[in-house]
């Protein structure tokens, strides 16, 4: 009777350590890779300007950016968490977003380009 209650109960605690493991609470070791939102100033500049990021094993991003109808290319590295992404076509020129995570889930840093300068956030939709 014992065995029975215990093996269930040591199953889920199993579960439960190796989930916990699973991601890093370091964002050094996070990924840019997945589906970003702009948020905050950047939203209510550039109002629906999202990113579809993929990364490589060395840190390299590709992806694209979209806003509307509008499409351009974004490409740039992630160096321990310190993020350099360049966006190609954007509506007033080629944008640099350089900043970095404060969670696995947010990236702030600046936009710099053309006419623009000033904080961007973006929030991860997807992984």
């Amino acid at each position: 009777m014992l065995r029975r209650r215990f093996l269930p109960m040591l199953s889920l605690v199993l579960v439960a350590l190796v989930a916990g493991c699973e991601s890093s609470t370091d964002v050094t070791d996070s990924s840019a890779q997945g589906d970003w939102d702009g948020v905050g100033a950047l939203q209510a500049s550039f109002s629906g300007v999202r990113l579809a990021l993929d990364e490589t094993s060395s840190g390299t991003i590709t992806g694209t950016w979209r806003r509307g109808s509008q499409v351009g290319s974004a490409s740039g590295t992630n160096q321990n968490g310190q993020i350099t992404l360049e966006l190609s076509n954007f509506e007033i020129g080629t944008v640099v977003f350089q900043g970095n995570f404060s969670n696995r889930y947010r990236l702030q840093g600046e936009l710099q380009g053309a006419s623009l300068g000033g904080p961007a956030v973006f929030r991860r939709i997807r992984f």
